[in-house]
């Protein structure tokens, strides 16, 4: 066989090799039955970042407490929220700041002690603000559970008060009024007649720079309460608010959202994800749809948006035919008496 026939035979046996490798691997890259590729409908995981197909998910936690941080956190037994990423498509789990939690149904209760370090840190910490170290409780009255507020007011020096209030909502421009009923500063009176005799106004003594979320009128504190959370930030549409022993409860108006699906597994305490694309590490979820349910139902489930990878390290993960994810979680690991 000359050269010429050996080099045309060398590259036949080159081309079907490379022929039967590319089969090969299609065969064995090919989508099992019944389990969208990613660029098909339903939900796949992939590896990697990339650019979504649907901005936002929808997320429901039950018999849960939604960590922000160590500090700042909520107790809700049935809350359901939109993420909304406040660029792009895709909601970033491991980026807080990066998205938004639009509540469309349900409630939640802000524990006394969060409530006192959100108003503390947030609102009442600024330049131009006559009021500081602040303390929120709650305290049965005849005439109905009272917010009680105490801390020190700066009336030429800074001196100790108390304020009792009633509080509400005002569904209209979706704040909370807190109505003064009664405000001492060093045991003395400064509510009621005496308040009106000397000419002194609420908002004379309790004084709060512009644009932190606060305003005084009168004898009532408006406060807008979604300027208290940060990355993610809160909104939605207020409902109503209940003094409790343990805080404030706050209840969101429904709004119209998509059914929610069935849950894969039954659970008590879970949080349930679906829709747009969402990013946990080094993994994203396509046309989400994850279940992570509470390891142990003994008691609320602890999910920590700083520490949830640690939980994550920690949970059993099964990926489903159809692309779905069932996580069963440790809680989060987080300081006692919270």
């Amino acid at each position: 066989m000359n050269l010429k026939w050996r080099v045309l035979l060398s590259l036949s046996l080159l081309g079907n090799t490379i022929l039967l490798a590319f089969l090969l691997y299609g065969f064995v890259n090919r989508p099992a039955p019944g389990v969208a590729s990613p660029e098909e409908e339903g939900s796949a995981l992939v590896r990697g970042r990339y650019a979504g197909n649907g901005a936002g998910s929808f997320m429901e936690l039950r018999n849960a407490v939604f960590y922000w941080n160590d500090r700042v956190y909520i107790d809700t037994d049935f809350l359901r929220v939109k993420s909304v990423p406040l660029a792009g498509e895709v909601t970033d789990m491991d980026r807080p700041g990066s998205f938004s939690m639009d509540v469309v149904e349900g409630g939640a209760v802000i524990d006394s002690p969060v409530l006192s370090r959100l108003m503390n840190e947030r609102v009442f910490n600024r330049d131009g603000s006559s009021v500081r170290d602040i303390t929120a409780a709650t305290a049965a009255s005849p005439g109905g559970r009272k917010l009680v507020i105490r801390g020190k007011v700066d009336i030429l020096v800074w001196m100790d008060f108390e304020m009792t209030c009633g509080i509400s909502v005002d569904e209209a421009r979706n704040i909370v009024s807190i109505r003064a009923e009664d405000v001492r500063a060093m045991g003395l009176p400064f509510a009621g007649s005496l308040l009106q005799g000397l000419g002194i106004s609420l908002d004379s003594l309790v004084r709060v720079p512009e644009g932190c979320g606060v305003t005084v009128q009168a004898d009532r504190i408006e406060m807008n309460p979604f300027v208290l959370f940060r990355e993610p930030a809160i909104t939605g549409r207020l409902k109503g608010v209940e003094l409790v022993e343990r805080g404030l409860r706050v209840e969101f108006l429904r709004r119209p959202h998509p059914p929610f699906p069935e849950r894969i597994a039954a659970a008590k305490n879970d949080l349930l994800a679906f829709g747009g694309d969402m990013n946990f590490g080094t993994m994203m979820a396509r046309r989400t749809r994850i279940q992570i349910v509470d390891r142990d139902p003994s008691d609320p489930f602890l999910f920590h948006m700083q520490r949830y990878f640690h939980q994550l390290c920690g949970s059993e993960v099964r990926v489903l035919p159809d692309g779905s994810l069932l996580v069963t979680m440790p809680d989060a690991a987080v300081p006692k008496g919270r």
